[in-house]
């Protein structure tokens, strides 16, 4: 018969109990806010062997993945549809996911129903009123969801004025982890007003 010792039982079961008592990470499609760039390469199968020598064409590319890699505060802009996907990366770390959307084929309520159906039901919701120079008035909508994981999930409404004769709405949803929050608010606390 085998004996175990208290330590050696702890030592599995008290790391198993951490682990299940850890929120779920918050998830935009494959990626994590907080993977390190190493893990959002490997989630999109990047080629690194191709930067060894590259070629003209993926130089560019290489030199957005040495800069991810080595910790330089990156942005890293995909399109996807008529939406635009900005990656920040910050210390070799996602940071924060921004997606700007067109209110062309849908509609802000559609996509805060698409986002509650994956977040849950927003912390926070709000109508603001937006203007212009030409005294046009629009309501725009603003949801948050505060994740479980600490991170911050923003979807605001915007009108784009195009050439001051008409205005699109535009949905940016913004994705932050909570190390990015507390970056962000110490850099407004030193900044110069002025």
């Amino acid at each position: 018969m085998r004996t175990i010792t208290v330590a050696a039982l702890l030592s599995v079961v008290l790391p198993a109990l951490a682990a299940a008592q850890q929120p779920a990470p918050t998830l935009f499609h494959e990626h994590r806010i907080g993977e390190t760039a190493s893990e959002s390469l490997t989630l999109s199968h990047a080629d690194l062997s191709k930067c060894q020598k590259p070629k003209r064409d993926v130089k560019e590319a290489c030199r957005t993945i040495e800069a991810m890699l080595s910790g330089k505060r990156i942005g890293v802009t995909e399109k996807a549809g008529d939406s635009t996907v900005i990656f920040l990366y910050d210390h070799a770390v996602l940071t924060e996911i921004t997606v700007s959307t067109p209110l062309i084929r849908t509609t802000y309520q559609e996509q805060i129903d698409f986002l509650t159906g994956k977040y849950g039901k927003p912390t926070t919701t709000a109508t603001k009123t937006v203007g212009n120079a030409l005294g046009g008035r629009w309501e725009c909508g603003e949801a948050v969801w505060m994740m479980p994981d600490g991170a911050l999930i923003v979807a605001k409404e915007t009108v784009d004025m195009v050439h001051d004769v008409s205005a699109t709405r535009e949905l940016m949803v913004t994705f932050s982890s909570k190390e990015h929050q507390a970056r962000v608010s110490e850099d407004r606390k030193t900044q110069n007003p002025y």
